[in-house]
């Protein structure tokens, strides 16, 4: 089987990193694997055939209607491509556009977001997902939603593919040092909530006393990568070296972040992609070979940090930040939306089952699910707070500080277990290649 994935740009992000597991099973399953892009710096982790063109991260008409689709085409004819598996909007698009050419080819698309219809064009945009051969849901929550914006859709070519996370090594314990760090893993996107999480951290205290009596410092740890400029807003490349490529949000955070630090609030920011570059190819695999979405930068940052905060102010379609913080054995903070809670559910399910044959009292406590707060609730491992509550996520931080380490490492231990029950990588690659071979049959 010929499979041909195509994604805007092989950067920072949770659908990069998926690009390079499944590439990584197609050539262990002795397929040809190919991956069309713009280029990024993960395009040199690729394990099959990279194809480069420009244009792939493009939104114009011009590239979207005719040049890509043009590209496409030559592609699929010179590689004998079996199946085009699209990873975002515009270039299910311009597959569709492709296939018109060479039809026999099998499109999949995966439908990665929580897209909103605000207007009849872009209903009838994302409508156009849905005319793939298979369309994947990467949660029953997005499948949910799917269903309620397009009632009348025909649903036997659906398929719902959880993501999943590699097995992460021994989780060293945080440094015992006097400082409580929490973590927000994620690109510099006003989605994620760094506002909020700043805000929280500025209501709490400098200072304060963990669960087991030992005066800690509060230290917030912002680690992500800022996505280029959009086309419109391109600036010339001596320009944008000049000012690092930073986007208008990049710029607020900063601002954000200097006033909090004028406040006395400890933050610090890291960029991402350096630390993933940096450690890309230290990582020993079973084949000897490396990948970058398991790479020692980021079990280095959660290796530091005590608790996980993910304070996303839109719906997350999975959420693969908090599965790798659990399996990292790591308490999280997390809004209640999206597929948030239905990860939880799983991962609380699955340990609930796990220890019903061990000691009774374990199995009470992880089976209580505790108010914390008005609109939070600790479910196993993770804190809920209700969505864009900025006191909520403030109280859920103090409740996390405040958990003596022994429940701490009980909780998270079983929380990680659970969620290489729930969310393996192995399972997440079978299954997507499983949806390959059904779209060709």
């Amino acid at each position: 089987m010929r499979v041909l994935q195509l994604v805007p740009a092989l950067r920072v992000g949770g659908v990069e990193r998926g690009v390079l597991e499944v590439d990584d099973a197609l050539v262990a399953a002795r397929g040809a694997s190919f991956v069309a892009s713009s280029g990024g710096p993960l395009a040199s982790s690729l394990r099959g055939e990279h194809l480069h063109w420009r244009l792939l991260a493009r939104r114009d008409p011009l590239s979207v209607l005719l040049l890509n689709p043009l590209v496409l085409a030559l592609w699929l004819r010179r590689h004998r491509i079996d199946v085009v598996h699209a990873r975002s909007r515009c270039l299910v698009v311009s597959a569709l556009l492709a296939r018109l050419v060479v039809p026999r080819v099998r499109l999949v698309a995966t439908w990665h977001g929580y897209y909103t219809s605000g207007s009849l064009v872009r209903r009838s945009f994302n409508r156009l997902l849905l005319l793939a051969t298979r369309v994947i849901l990467p949660s029953h929550f997005i499948w949910t939603h799917v269903s309620e914006e397009y009632p009348h859709a025909d649903r036997t070519h659906w398929r719902m593919v959880y993501r999943g996370v590699r097995p992460a090594a021994a989780a060293p314990s945080p440094p015992a040092d006097a400082e409580w760090v929490v973590l927000l893993p994620a690109r510099l996107s006003r989605s994620k909530g760094h506002r909020h999480l700043i805000a929280a951290l500025e209501q709490l205290p400098r200072w304060t006393v963990d669960g087991d009596g030992e005066r800690v410092r509060i230290v917030g740890r912002l680690v992500g990568a800022a996505p280029p400029p959009s086309a419109a807003f391109r600036l010339p490349r001596w320009a944008a070296a000049a000012v690092g490529a930073r986007t208008p949000y990049a710029c607020e955070v900063e601002g954000w972040v200097c006033a909090a630090r004028g406040k006395g609030v400890a933050l610090s920011v890291q960029p991402y992609t350096t630390s993933m570059q940096a450690g890309r190819l230290s990582t020993p695999r079973e084949e000897g070979r490396c990948i970058a979405v398991a790479s020692p930068a980021s079990q280095r940052e959660y290796s530091l940090a005590k608790v996980v905060a993910m304070p996303s102010t839109r719906p997350e379609a999975f959420g693969r930040v908090l599965v790798e913080a659990l399996s990292a054995q790591r308490l999280v903070v997390a809004f209640h939306h999206g597929a948030v809670g239905e990860i939880c559910a799983a991962v609380w399910e699955s340990a609930a089952a796990a220890v019903k044959a061990g000691t009774d009292d374990l199995s009470i406590k992880w089976a209580r699910v505790t108010a914390v707060h008005v609109g939070v609730l600790l479910m196993g491992a993770v804190f809920l707070v209700a969505p864009n509550d900025v006191v909520g996520l403030r109280c859920a931080i103090e409740a996390a500080i405040e958990m003596p380490q022994e429940e701490r490492l009980w909780r998270t231990k079983l929380a990680a277990d659970a969620t290489q029950t729930c969310f393996a990588l192995k399972t997440f690659t079978e299954r997507t290649l499983s949806v390959y071979r059904e779209a060709v049959a």
